[in-house]
């Protein structure tokens, strides 16, 4: 009986883990679909852009977050100048109207 109770706890480890394992990386599927480098992209003075409903940005890009109406941070497979492109092509935009930063990950130095 209890070589039966090892086995039954040893079983409920391995689901509860694999379990874990599993939950906690689903979040970052979507995420990690498109690689790339990070971006920040901020329209000025112009209404608010949905990237969400456009598909063929969607291809190109992974939305990081929203944080604001007229401001996205995102992956892309695309350079900043070939992203910055395609965003003025998709929504007429000038150069006046858009800003396509590099987000770089730092980290302080002692």
């Amino acid at each position: 009986m209890s070589i039966f109770l090892k086995i039954a706890a040893l079983v409920v480890f391995l689901v509860i883990t694999w379990l874990i394992v599993h939950l906690s990386s689903k979040g970052n599927r979507v995420a990690g679909q498109i690689r790339g480098h990070n971006y920040h992209i901020t329209f000025k003075n112009y209404p608010t852009i949905d990237l969400r409903e456009n598909k063929s940005m969607m291809q190109n890009i992974s939305i990081i977050s929203h944080p604001s109406d007229n401001s996205y941070s995102v992956t892309s497979h695309l350079n900043g100048k070939e992203l910055k492109e395609m965003l003025k092509n998709q929504y007429q935009l000038s150069d006046s109207d858009l800003i396509v930063d590099t987000l770089a990950y730092r980290f302080p130095t002692q």
